[in-house]
């Protein structure tokens, strides 16, 4: 595996002791870093970081006991992670991921999705169905992953528990957490308990920032 494909895994698996080793001696490229190159629009590197650490700071849901040991010390050492990009590379760890960007990339709407793509049916048949015209904007604005869309609509009174076209847009943000949940937490148990080889590649990562996407759409829409 290449010296590339090390730092990312080191990095997908918050093993500060092996990324910070690998950068002090493979002297990265800084553009590099800036686009690791998994998509088609640029990812950097500490964009994996900082997506892990958002979940793992996210304590609303108490973590198992046998896997909170594993939560605190991923996150003290995906922090360490961060610290040194910051201090070696410059990146910036103070921005806000623009999880739009990345929609092709995790379960959302299309860019380009018009509401009555996202309802599968015209808007006017789900108004006359009695679900008012705020609680369809919320709808296909969580779909779309468009943060500051939804807290407008939000704190205009719109409803994230109101069955649209057979589905509550609440639920659907919080089943995808719980699934992704399931795709990228053994990973990290069987890293930490040293059962785990596997090689992180695009589905890896798509995950995890798929699972970030959702959690900060999760936790908007359940403290409204």
């Amino acid at each position: 595996m290449g010296i590339y494909k090390k730092l990312i895994s080191a990095v997908f698996y918050c093993n500060a002791d092996k990324a910070i080793s690998l950068m002090q001696a493979n002297n990265y490229p800084k553009q590099w870093l800036d686009n690791i190159g998994v998509f088609d629009v640029p990812f950097p590197l500490h964009y994996i970081s900082m997506c892990a650490q958002a979940i793992l700071s996210d304590t609303d849901d108490p973590w198992s006991a046998d896997v909170e040991p594993i939560r605190i010390k991923m996150l003290a050492d995906c922090r360490r992670i961060l610290e040194f990009m910051v201090n070696e590379y410059g990146c910036d760890i103070d921005c806000e991921i623009d999880y739009q960007k990345y929609t092709d990339y995790f379960y959302a709407a299309e860019k380009d999705a018009t509401d009555e793509d996202i309802l599968w049916a015209p808007v006017q048949r789900v108004l006359d169905e009695g679900k008012s015209q705020l609680d369809i904007e919320l709808y296909c604005a969580v779909e779309r992953f468009q943060y500051d869309l939804v807290a407008q609509l939000l704190q205009a009174g719109a409803n994230p528990r109101t069955l649209i076209e057979d589905g509550f847009a609440i639920d659907r943000i919080g089943a995808e957490c719980a699934f992704l949940d399931t795709q990228i937490c053994p990973l990290w148990e069987a890293y930490y308990h040293k059962n785990n080889t596997t090689t992180i590649e695009y589905e890896e990562i798509s995950d995890l920032l798929g699972w970030a996407a959702h959690e900060k759409m999760y936790n908007l829409l359940v403290k409204s």
